[in-house]
Parts: C-alpha cells; structure tokens; sequence
C-alpha cells in the first residue's frame, strides 16, 4: 500500500486518506473509489471479510481509460461471459447473480 500512497501523492494530490477501526461485528458500505486494505493479523485467530458487490439493473460494461490513454480493465472485466459484441457482460449469472428483484418496476 505505501507504493500506491505514494503513487496518489505525486499523481492525485487531491486524495485524502481517512483510518477507520470497526468492532467485531461492524459493516463497511463504500464506493468503488474507495481503497481499502487491513493491517496484518498478529493474533492467533483467523480473521474473516466478506465482500459483496451491488449493482443496479441498469449497469453495464463501459469502456474507461485511464489519463494515459490505456483501456482500464477491472477483475470482474476478465473473469465474467462475453456479450455478442465481445464485452464483458455484467450479466452472467455465474458471476452477478440476481439477489433482489424490484417487482413494482420489474428492475
């Protein structure tokens, strides 16, 4: 994480850096422009995370560069189906399964 805070410093001096302790227990709700990490474990019991990404039926694969011109491709970008347009497709169930379905609006 110190090269990554490093490379913020010089590249977006605009970041901010914020330490966020939670009690056994506590959830965290944060955007994808959140970077996050933990410190090491240093007790003898195991330490468990659980992530879950949320997107809503509206979301779809869009092409990003980043300020050198590069396309940005995200893990999920990789592992997931294409689309008939060779995309990756935030669809595949495999990947992004349907957990909640909004039956008032059929979203």
């Amino acid at each position: 994480m110190s090269k990554f805070e490093n490379y913020l410093k010089t590249e977006k001096p605009d970041y901010s850096k914020k330490m966020m302790t939670l009690k056994k227990g506590q959830v965290s709700f944060h955007n994808c422009n959140t970077i996050h990490s933990s410190f090491p474990n240093t007790s003898n019991k195991n330490r468990l995370a659980l992530a879950v990404h949320l997107q809503d039926f509206n979301n779809k694969y869009q092409e990003v560069y980043n300020d050198k011109g590069d396309l940005v491709v995200i893990g999920y970008d990789k592992i997931c189906n294409k689309d008939t347009f060779g995309k990756p497709n935030y669809r595949d169930s495999n990947f992004f399964p349907v957990i909640f379905k909004n039956i008032e609006n059929g979203s």
